[in-house]
This record gives C-alpha cells, sequence and structure tokens, in this order.
C-alpha cells in the first residue's frame, strides 16, 4: 500500500464506510435533507442581530466606558432612548434665516409630542414631553434663541433699537440674564469678524434684513436637536426601537418642508442599517448559487467529455456538488442559531468559503471518479460494482478532503481569539459549517453518487450487450425511487461515449495531456526554473511585507453601511460640520466625594480645567459643567437669606450640597437633573453620587482618525491622574472605533503571524505529521499558507486597501481556501506509490490541478457578483477571495511541486537516516 499507516488506515475505514452507504443510501440522503432544511427554518425564523460594538476588540477601554456611560442613565431599568436628529437646509445654505428657524420649530414641535411611547403602568401611550423627566429642556436652548432671534428681527422692522437683554452671542448666548451654550446646536460656524456689539439697524452694510444673524455667527450650515430619555416605566428594548425607527421612517420617508432636510441617527437606525447591508449580500448568495451550478455543470460536462463519461445525470451531480454546501451552511448556522448564538450581517458571507471549499471536494471526488470509471471500462474489474468504486473514490480523495476539512477547522478554531466579537462569531461559523459540509461529503454528496453510478454502470452493462433492459437499469437497493429515473435516463440522457471516436477526447489528449502537461512537468523539474521560482516567490513576498507595513489602520463607521445608506450622508456631514466645531468629551464621575470640602472641590475643578487645556480643546466656555451655574445659584439664595433673616450662611472654598435638590427644581436650571445623581441619607444629608459633565475640542486635523485617537489618549490620560480621586470615566462616540485603530496592529500580528503562521505551523504541521509523517513535505505546505496569506495582506496594501476588521474577517475566510489546494497538493505528491519525482508530479498535477482549476474558477465567477452590491464588505471580499485563489494556484500548482522536488534528495536523506535510527 501507498502513504503512511494512518493514511492506509483511514483508508480502509472509507472502504468500509462506501459500502455502508449503499446499505444505508436512503436513509442518508433522507435525513440529511431533514436536518438542513430544519436547520434553514430556524435560520429563516432568527431575527439578525449585530453588535455595534463588535468589531472593538474584547476588553478595549472604550467597552468599559460604554458600559459606564450608559449605566448612568439606567435610574429605572436598562432601556433609554437617545436619538440626534440633523437639520440642514435644502438649498445647501445658512441656517441663520427666519424660514428655516421657523422650520426647525415645527420639528421640535413634531419630534416632541407626535411619537409615543407606551407606560405599562398606566396603559397609555406618552410623548417625549410627558415621559422626558430629567432631560426635557435639552433642546430649550435653541429654541429660545430662535425666539431671541425672531424679538431682533421684528425689533429691526418695527424700526426699533435691539432689545439689549437679548444676546445671541456663540458659544454662549444670553437671553433676559440666562446664560446657555448653543454649541450642540448650531454647526459648520463662521464668525463675524466684526464684533457683535457695532451689528445692529445702523450698519450701513446692511442691505438685506434677512441676511442679518443679531450675532457674532455670519453663518451656520447645520442645526441639531436632541432626544434622550431614561428608561420608562416597564420600558422593552423593543418598545425603544420601535418609537426610535418611527421618528426615523417619519423623517426619511413622510416629512414634508420645501426648506430643510432631516436627518436622525440612534443606536436602532445603525443597527438596523446594517442589518439591511447584510440583507443586500443575500440575493448575491442566491445568484451566486445558480452561477455556481452554471459554471460547475460546464466544467464537468468538458471533463466528463474528455473521459466519455457524459450523460445527463451529471448535471445531477453538478447541482448537488453547489446545493451540499448550502445545505452545511443551513445545518451548521441552524443549530448555532439554536444555541443561542446571534445571527449577525457578517454571517452571511460564511455560504461563500463553504461552497468555495465544498465544490473543490466535490469536484475532487467527481474526477476521481471519471479516472476510477476509465480505469474499470478499460480493463474488466472481477468485482466492480458502484459501492466498490464509491470506495476507491474515498480512498482516494478521503484523507485529502480530511486533512483539507482540519486545516480549516483548527485554523478557524485560532481565529476565535481574535478579540472582536464579530470576527470570532464569524470564525465560530466558519468551523462549524466545515464540519458539516465534511460530513455531508461523505454522505450525502456520496449517496448521490452512488446513486447516479448505479445507473450509470447499467448503461455500461447494456452498452457492452447491445440492450438496454428496463430491470437492468433499477438499483437493487431502491427499485421504487430509481425506475422512475433510469426510464427517463434510458429515453433522454444517454449519449454513447464508451465507444467510437471523440474528437474533443482527443484534441484534449493530444494537445493538453500529451502536450502541455508533459512540456510543464518538465519545466517544473528544472533545476534553474525551481532557483528562478524560489527568488521570484522571496522577492515577491518582500514586497507584499513591505506592503504590510505601510498598511494604515482605519475603519470607520461608515465602512458598515451600504452606499446608498443616509447614514453615509450623515458621516459625511458630520466630519465636515461637527467634528472640526464641536467634538463632544463627556465625562462620568462616578465618586464625586464630598464637594463641600475645598480641596476635594478644587481638585475636581482642576480636572476640569486640565481637560479645557488640552490641544484642539475649546477652553472654559464649551464647558457644561453644573458648579458654574449652581455657584451663580448659591450666591442669589444667599442673597435671600441674607435679606430674610439678617445673616450669610457660606461655605468657604467648598459648597452647600443641601442646595442641589432645590436647585435642579428651579425652572433655568431644571436641565441640569440629568447630569447629577443624588441621594439623602437616613439623617437627611444629600450625598453626590455622579456627575455628568462635557468639554469640546474643535481642529480642521480631527477630521483625521489617528489625529482623533492621539486626543482620546490625551483624554484618557488626564482622567487617570485622578482615577483613585474621583474614578472619572470619558466617554467619545468614536471610541470604540478608535479603539480598533489602537488594537489593530497587535490583531493584525495576531490574524497574519497567529492565524497564518502558528495556526497553519501548528493546524497543518500537527496534522501534516501525523497524515504525511514527512518534516520537509509539511514544512513546504506550511510555509506555502502563510505565504498566500501575506501574499493577500500585501497585494491588498498595495492596492490601498486599509487594515480593519472587516479586512481582516476576509483573511479569515481566504484561509479557508489557502489551506484547501495546498493541502491537496501536498498530500497527492506526498502519497503517490512511485518514487519517480516526475510521476508524482503528474499525479499532482492531474489529480490535483483540474479540479483546482475548476474550483478557483467557478469560486472566481461566482464572488464576482458581489461587486455589483454597493458594500463596503462585498467589494472586500471579492479582492481577497480573487487574489487568494490566484496565489492559491501558483503555490499548488507551481511553487509546491517544484519546491517539493527541488529539496526532494535532502528529503530522502533525512528519511533513510530516520530510519536507520529507529532500526538501530
Amino acid at each position: 500500500g501507498e502513504g503512511t499507516g494512518i493514511v492506509r488506515r483511514i483508508a480502509s475505514y472509507y472502504k468500509r464506510w462506501a459500502y455502508f452507504i449503499s446499505r444505508h443510501l436512503f436513509i442518508i440522503i433522507f435525513l440529511s435533507s431533514v436536518i438542513s432544511a430544519i436547520g434553514a427554518l430556524k435560520i429563516l425564523m432568527t431575527p439578525f442581530k449585530n453588535d455595534i460594538t463588535g468589531y472593538t476588540p474584547v476588553g478595549s477601554r472604550s467597552l468599559e466606558e460604554l458600559r459606564i456611560f450608559q449605566k448612568f442613565f439606567e435610574a429605572n431599568g436598562s432601556a433609554n432612548t437617545a436619538l440626534f436628529l440633523l437639520i440642514v437646509p435644502k438649498d445647501g445654505g445658512n441656517v441663520l434665516r427666519e424660514p428655516i428657524l421657523n422650520e426647525v420649530v415645527r420639528v421640535e414641535k413634531i419630534l416632541t409630542n407626535n411619537f409615543t411611547m407606551p407606560n405599562h403602568r398606566t396603559g397609555r401611550n406618552e410623548s417625549y414631553k410627558e415621559f422626558c423627566r430629567s432631560f426635557c429642556w435639552v433642546n430649550e436652548p435653541i429654541i429660545q434663541w430662535i425666539n431671541g432671534y425672531t424679538v431682533q428681527k421684528h425689533h429691526l422692522l418695527d424700526g426699533e433699537e435691539n432689545n439689549e437683554r437679548i444676546d445671541l452671542h456663540y458659544p454662549i448666548s444670553t437671553i433676559f440674564g440666562r446664560s446657555f451654550n448653543i454649541q450642540p446646536y448650531f454647526y459648520g460656524v463662521k464668525l463675524n469678524k466684526k464684533p457683535q456689539s457695532q451689528i445692529g439697524r445702523n450698519d450701513s452694510n446692511i442691505t438685506d434684513l434677512s441676511a442679518n444673524t443679531f450675532s457674532n455667527m455670519k453663518e451656520a450650515r447645520m442645526l441639531a436637536l436632541t432626544l434622550r430619555g431614561e428608561a420608562g416605566e416597564g420600558w422593552t428594548e423593543e418598545n425603544v426601537r420601535d418609537y426610535e425607527y418611527a421618528i426615523y421612517q417619519y423623517f426619511a420617508n413622510d416629512f414634508n418642508s420645501d426648506l430643510v432636510k432631516c436627518l436622525v441617527i440612534s443606536a436602532t437606525v445603525v443597527e438596523e442599517e446594517i442589518i439591511r447591508t447584510g440583507l443586500t449580500i443575500l440575493p448575491y448568495v442566491v445568484s451566486g448559487f445558480i452561477i455556481m451550478i452554471t459554471v460547475s455543470t460546464i466544467l464537468l460536462y468538458m471533463s466528463s467529455s474528455y473521459y466519455r463519461q457524459f450523460s445527463l445525470y451529471k448535471v445531477t451531480l453538478a447541482f448537488f456538488a453547489c446545493l451540499c454546501p448550502f445545505m452545511a451552511c443551513a445545518t451548521g448556522m441552524g443549530a448555532m442559531f439554536a444555541l443561542g448564538f446571534r445571527f449577525a450581517s457578517i454571517l452571511c458571507v460564511t455560504p461563500f468559503l463553504v461552497l468555495a471549499i465544498g465544490v473543490d471536494d466535490a469536484y475532487l471526488m467527481l474526477h476521481s471518479w471519471h479516472r476510477i470509471t476509465k480505469e474499470r471500462r478499460d480493463n474488466i474489474y472481477p468485482h466492480d460494482s458502484p459501492e466498490d468504486r464509491l470506495a476507491h473514490v474515498l480512498m482516494d480523495t478521503g484523507p485529502s478532503i480530511l486533512i483539507s476539512a482540519l486545516t480549516n477547522i483548527l485554523a478557524d478554531f485560532v481565529g476565535t481569539y481574535t478579540g472582536a466579537p464579530e470576527i470570532t462569531l464569524l470564525a465560530y461559523a466558519n468551523m462549524v459549517c466545515i464540519f458539516v459540509d465534511f460530513i455531508y461529503q461523505i454522505t450525502f454528496y456520496s449517496s448521490i453518487m452512488l446513486l447516479v453510478g448505479a445507473v450509470e454502470m447499467n448503461y455500461e452493462r447494456n452498452e457492452r450487450t447491445g440492450k438496454i433492459k428496463m430491470d437492468d437499469l433499477i438499483v437493487p437497493c431502491m427499485p421504487s425511487i430509481t425506475t422512475p429515473i433510469c426510464f427517463f435516463y434510458s429515453s433522454f440522457g444517454h449519449a454513447d461515449n464508451m465507444k467510437g471516436e471523440s474528437r474533443w477526447h482527443d484534441w484534449v489528449k493530444k494537445h493538453l495531456v500529451e502536450g502541455f502537461i508533459e512540456k510543464y512537468i518538465t519545466l517544473l523539474m528544472n533545476k534553474f526554473f525551481a532557483f528562478c521560482i524560489l527568488i521570484a516567490t522571496i522577492a515577491g513576498l518582500t514586497v507584499c511585507v513591505m506592503g504590510i507595513t505601510k498598511m494604515e489602520v482605519n475603519l470607520t463607521p461608515t465602512k458598515l453601511f451600504a452606499a446608498d445608506s443616509p447614514l453615509l450622508e450623515m458621516g459625511k456631514l458630520r466630519d465636515d460640520y461637527i467634528i472640526p466645531y464641536y467634538f463632544l468629551a463627556t465625562v462620568l464621575v462616578s465618586k464625586p466625594g464630598n464637594l463641600s470640602n475645598p480641596k476635594r472641590l478644587a481638585r475636581l475643578e482642576g480636572l476640569v480645567h486640565e481637560l479645557e487645556s488640552l490641544p484642539y480643546a475649546w477652553g472654559n466656555e464649551s464647558t457644561n459643567f453644573f458648579l458654574k451655574e449652581f455657584k451663580e445659584y448659591s450666591i442669589a439664595v444667599e442673597d435671600t437669606e441674607e435679606e430674610e433673616i439678617g445673616k450669610r450662611r457660606r461655605f468657604q472654598g467648598g459648597i452647600d450640597m443641601s442646595r442641589i435638590p432645590d436647585f435642579v427644581k428651579w425652572p433655568e436650571y431644571k436641565h441640569w437633573e440629568g447630569s447629577l445623581r443624588t441621594h439623602r441619607d437616613k439623617k437627611g444629608q444629600i450625598h453626590v453620587d455622579r456627575i455628568l459633565f462635557t468639554t469640546a475640542y474643535k481642529g480642521e486635523d480631527l477630521k483625521n482618525w489617528p489625529k482623533r485617537n492621539t486626543l482620546l489618549k490625551a483624554a484618557r490620560n488626564t482622567l487617570k491622574k485622578y482615577d483613585s480621586l474621583f474614578n472619572a470615566t470619558l466617554f467619545m462616540d468614536d471610541a470604540l472605533f478608535l479603539d480598533v485603530i489602537e488594537n489593530m496592529p497587535e490583531d493584525m500580528w495576531q490574524i497574519c503571524s497567529l492565524q497564518a503562521a502558528i495556526a497553519t505551523l501548528i493546524a497543518m504541521a500537527f496534522i501534516c505529521t501525523i497524515f504525511l509523517q514527512d518534516v520537509f513535505t509539511t514544512l513546504i505546505a506550511t510555509l506555502s499558507i502563510a505565504a498566500t496569506m501575506s501574499g493577500i495582506l500585501g497585494a491588498l496594501a498595495l492596492a490601498g486597501t486599509d487594515l480593519d476588521p472587516i479586512v481582516m474577517a476576509a483573511l479569515i475566510i481566504s484561509m479557508g481556501f489557502s489551506v484547501d489546494i495546498p493541502a491537496h497538493s501536498c498530500y497527492h505528491f506526498h502519497n503517490h506509490p512511485s518514487s519517480d519525482n516526475r510521476e508524482r508530479i503528474r499525479a499532482c498535477l492531474t489529480s490535483v490541478g483540474v479540479p483546482a482549476i475548476q474550483a478557483s474558477i467557478s469560486t472566481t465567477i461566482c464572488v464576482l457578483s458581489l461587486l455589483t452590491t454597493q458594500v463596503y464588505m462585498g467589494h472586500v471580499f471579492v479582492r481577497t477571495m480573487s487574489m487568494c485563489v490566484v496565489l492559491c494556484i501558483i503555490n499548488g500548482l507551481c511553487v509546491i511541486p517544484t519546491t517539493l522536488n527541488l529539496i526532494d534528495p535532502l528529503s530522502r536523506c533525512f528519511r533513510k537516516k530516520r530510519v536507520a535510527n529507529i532500526s538501530g
């Protein structure tokens, strides 16, 4: 026997397995069909559930920051609503015009009155005005500013002087003695060079009254409104989702305005858009299946015609070769969802990987069947039967398919440790589906081959006798099923290919088999050519590594959405008008302590001052911190007390914390209620539990993600100095994605080194050592896969692709295919019985080459359909898989045979020494 002991043992198991399949043909087909149908039903019943934080590595600082931020607003439950609405003039002009501002007021009324949330205690549906509690005044500054603008405008039109008690200054406006920050509402602001006090009715430059902004603002390009609600009576996450999505749908589809466009964003909207992006890929899974069947049928027609074995039923084998991977995906993913795994959008790409690997294995089995059938036809075999042919097919290809499946599974298992939940989920799905595909390949697909093979052998028998008897066409194990099939094929399906001439066969044999392949084998065995290939491979890898080192790390939220998503427009507006003007940092102080202590209060104010002094900081005027107004309030209360009781109660340096509950009840200070958490102890003393304050940064540089990351780190380091004192936490909207930049280099090497090197070293080395028991073949196979992964990443880098988790996910996907062909090549080279390298290379090319090229062509054509999607993930996947296919073919059919031939003398010497040592 050929091959190592374990390979011979596995081959013997496969032989027995083939006979087992023949005895239980119907049961295997029935059970496989039912189980995959149940899995498919489970997939259809499972809703999409994406994790917005899913691309951020587990343990990242931003995840803890997000948890603390969400916990701050979870006073009465876990479901909170937070929604942001951008208002942009349709003409792209200035928002500081009365008609536009009037539309803003109308939008605010619609937003706060027209949408309701159920109150499960009272059974009523409540509008925002009714359930807002601590955040009812969140948009009050912009409404007051617009009222002030209207008053000043009418004064001007009536020929009166401006009201001196109305100051519409940016960033701090004052109306009738009450000051407020308008930065969170106006974006894309350009200021007048002339002081605001000089702008008025007597300004000779003013010719158009509508152009007068009555402010130091010359123009603003965008306005924003916010809704924030703490968890109400029995709110569920479903209630919040429905509420937020109803608002989004209304302003996207039903809102009518000739003047402004409203864009809504919230966690719900982002998740829905990510789901919609995933759903846009699903139709391409179906079209990919159809394309794959078409291509497989054509390729199978060509190869079976060459062997003079084409019949109509070969189309059946092509169909089930493509269906089997989908059945595996249905079973594997259905089982995962039944066990509680999420159905994330990224899993939509898993069928493409399993399809590529599954079809490759099917091509190997079919190619082997053709060769064995040809041998049996040319030489009468005494014990020939469909089961025996299948046994030899499985003995020939089974170990190779097993090696491929095991290395794929182990490589994906290492991929589960990448840190990012979405990529971990993808790796689990790949692992499970590849395992199930292997099971279906040796059960369900083998059963189909056996069934079709039985019909084929009956034809062979009838062709030899020149008669066709219906009784001979019936497969003994399944008469009721095969009778109609055989009748159909006897009438329409079979072509007489065993006898006579075939121009296609003769032409291919002369020009391709005897011509090209023999010349190609001679070229591969040429030592000079081998050295040239080796040098070219090293040079190519060097260029790729240089490309990888220059690869920029960049994941923006917009990469998760389809090209027609309204969130892309919002992303652009945010980059153009929000980030450079008002990049917000929220700070949560979890341990404020006793602020009546002047030293502690001074340290807290010192923390705020340090954040206001960082690069890009707006400074003190942009900070929203309750202490500013609380001190004014305290002075006013002290003055009142002094008038009433004749004495003044004053805290030297600290604050009187007992006044805080009354402070947040005053109408003009009520907006601070949402930023403070207090409780009263048994003695009646007030304690501050948590404080929230914000400060802002500005600068064109902040459009650059690495600059934003630098600012994030600086702010975090500032808070870290006060960690033991106040336990303060920073929250920035972009932190989840900025932390990807922080962690990506580490993850890149984790995936590229651990995944492509350690995973393949462990998986390939371990499995190939067991199966092949040859250190050099194992080394070549392992290095080949590592080189393929490096080549893919390097090619992507040279093409200008940024490094992000989606690229990493595509690399994990492509790893499956990169393991496949080199594993098959090494197995067939190593396990050929001949010691002549020419024969071994010929066996490698004929056994693996044709199926590999067929699989590569069909896989490439299948994934190219994703280019028509408007999804970044789809385009990355096409680029990665296409590059993987090219590199795998080059590696499997050129580099590996050449290198194995080149090092064969060394390998033989090593084996002789090992045998001598063992025998000695």
